[in-house]
């Protein structure tokens, strides 16, 4: 086996040992998921599905640019395709499945996939980096406490995705730099699928500013998940802090090592707890809850897809 599945295996089981370990050594502080009032999840799981349609429909806007129709529902059954190999199986095994899947259907090239990809992780860093940024800065005015490292991690975010799209053409330069190739070839490859992707993207503004607008509402919608879980549990959290949460939610796609990112996730959600007013076992328990409702809402909409999947064919 692959020295780096084997790290990915022992990450996640280490992570899988540590919270059961923590849940049982403090099951009293989690017997509030014993008591959750089902309203508010009945309302998430039917917003988180409606993430996955604005997703699906994302994916869909983007490969009409290259020149590839696909329905709604066949897109939705792509999205949920990736999302469950990204649940269950190694890192990067969703973007994997779907990358072959558009190549063996819709005959889309590995390159124009990652440029896809790359483009619209950009959008995904620069508004999330804004708005963490900007939710960071003011959780530390109310605090009275500068949170140094999510202010700076936000900050680089912001400049760095700032940069690649001001200064795209001098991305690739820069990256042939000595400095800057001493840098692990894995990440020199993806700066260089972002910078290319912005570049083949975005000399189409109404693309870009559709992507934008998909981008923002799909933070819109975490940020409501979020709410009704933390309601659901019988918390409170005021509205910057449920923002930061959120962001730093959502940024995690990008650290991934394990599947579903597990462990990582929690680890940020522990590193922040504080920050945002909650205790360790109330950060873990709405960890443990947005997994639960994500799997419920991902077989709820294979069933429907398999059931409607005579509309585009079989794989």
């Amino acid at each position: 086996m692959h020295k780096t599945k084997i790290t990915q295996h022992a990450i996640t089981v280490s992570a899988a040992l540590l919270l059961v370990g923590y849940v049982v050594l403090n099951k009293s502080d989690f017997s509030v998921l014993f008591d959750v009032r089902p309203l508010p999840l009945v309302i998430g799981i039917l917003l988180y599905a409606l993430s996955f349609v604005t997703n699906a429909l994302l994916m869909q806007i983007v490969l009409k640019h290259f020149n590839r129709v696909i329905s709604l529902i066949e897109s939705l059954r792509v999205t949920l395709m990736s999302s469950v190999g990204n649940f269950f199986a190694p890192a990067g095994a969703g973007i994997g499945l779907r990358a072959l899947y558009l190549k063996m259907i819709h005959k889309l090239p590995y390159s124009d996939y990652f440029t896809i990809l790359g483009g619209s992780y950009l959008v995904v860093l620069l508004i999330n980096g804004f708005i963490g940024l900007f939710s960071s800065l003011i959780v530390s005015i109310r605090n009275n406490n500068l949170a140094e490292g999510l202010v700076l991690f936000f900050s680089l975010i912001l400049v760095g995705s700032c940069f690649i799209i001001l200064s795209r053409k001098q991305v690739q330069s820069i990256l042939g730099s000595s400095p800057v190739s001493r840098l692990p070839k894995k990440l020199q490859s993806v700066l260089s699928s972002v910078a290319e992707g912005w570049e083949k993207l975005s000399g189409d503004p109404f693309l870009v500013a559709k992507m934008g607008a998909i981008t923002l509402a799909n933070l819109i919608i975490t940020v409501m998940i979020n709410r009704l879980i933390i309601l659901s549990l019988g918390l409170n959290i005021e509205i910057f802090s449920l923002i930061l949460f959120s962001v730093v939610g959502t940024l995690t796609i990008f650290i991934n090592i394990t599947p579903a990112n597990f462990g990582v996730k929690e680890a940020l959600y522990l590193a922040i707890a504080s920050i945002i007013g909650f205790s360790a076992p109330q950060v873990l328990s709405i960890a443990l809850l947005d997994r639960a409702i994500m799997l419920i809402v991902m077989v709820i909409g294979w069933i429907f897809t398999s059931i409607n999947k005579q509309e585009w064919g079989e794989m």
